[in-house]
């Protein structure tokens, strides 16, 4: 193969660290969108331009895993408990209403 380097052709393949990195801050958006909704008083998607272009101008985008996973210890969140919020937010946009909801909490969207 004339080119096996694995950014030949613009295409990565991510380290293990890079995806773990993309989950968790994917797992704060989330996090962070439904607190922006509900300090907004936003329902649907309504807002979420706004909110789009104030998270991707978070200095957390540059952050590494390490400096990540120190945030999540000083929010007193674990790495587990993003990722269980993270899988039941898609789990609950895709439309499976099968997992249970408390009385008072919101279905994010």
């Amino acid at each position: 193969m004339a080119n096996s380097k694995p950014e030949a052709f613009g295409l990565k393949i991510p380290s293990k660290a890079d995806k773990r990195k993309s989950l968790i801050l994917d797992s704060l958006r989330i996090l962070t969108w439904q607190n922006y909704k509900a300090e907004n008083r936003i329902s649907g998607l309504d807002g979420y331009a706004e909110f789009d272009v104030a998270w991707k101008a978070m200095d957390i985008h540059s952050q590494d895993l390490p400096q990540l996973l120190e945030l999540l210890k000083q929010l007193d969140y674990t790495e587990a408990e993003l990722m269980a919020m993270r899988q039941k937010y898609y789990r609950l946009r895709s439309g499976d209403r099968n997992d249970f909801v408390p009385e008072g909490e919101e279905i994010p969207y």
